[in-house]
């Protein structure tokens, strides 16, 4: 069986969970180049950490900037896209997260906000390659997921 998604961090969990309960599933993972509100206008003048062109982060700071006829203001372009979060955590500036993050890594210092713009937004989804009903694998997982307790601390 085959997921993926633009994010596995979060997903470990249920994860782990259906491997747990379904040992003889093979499971190939592949990532796809998948508080209050702010505006992106609001953001010009903001120092951003982010990962280096090419990646999910900097494609969307890019064309919500682009969208606005803005640049954003890159402080730090990283190859690892797992820094940008510490780097942020540490004060060096602020970065575009999932908001399933917040679960995932909480931390008391980094403050959230939700981006105000239609096309803010990352999709998670299970694909197979198939022109019937999923296969019995992919029922399974797609039970995992949707039942997992996503609100409880990973």
């Amino acid at each position: 069986m085959r997921l993926a998604s633009e994010t596995f961090l979060p997903l470990t969990g249920p994860l782990a969970a259906f491997k747990a309960a379904h040992p003889d599933i093979e499971v190939l993972l592949h990532q796809r180049d998948g508080a209050g509100t702010v505006r992106v206008e609001d953001l010009a003048d903001e120092p951003f950490v982010t990962t280096k062109p090419g990646q999910w982060q900097r494609r969307l700071l890019d064309w919500l900037f682009a969208d606005r006829n803005l640049e954003p203001r890159i402080v730090c372009a990283t190859d690892e896209p797992a820094a940008t979060y510490a780097l942020v955590s540490a004060g060096l500036g602020i970065g575009l997260f999932p908001t399933l993050a917040r679960s995932t890594r909480p931390d008391p210092g980094v403050a959230w906000a939700i981006i105000d713009h239609p096309h803010c937004n990352r999709t998670l989804s299970l694909h197979w390659v198939s022109d019937d009903r999923p296969p019995a694998a992919v029922s399974l997982m797609r039970t995992q997921i949707t039942d997992w307790n996503w609100g409880a601390a990973a």
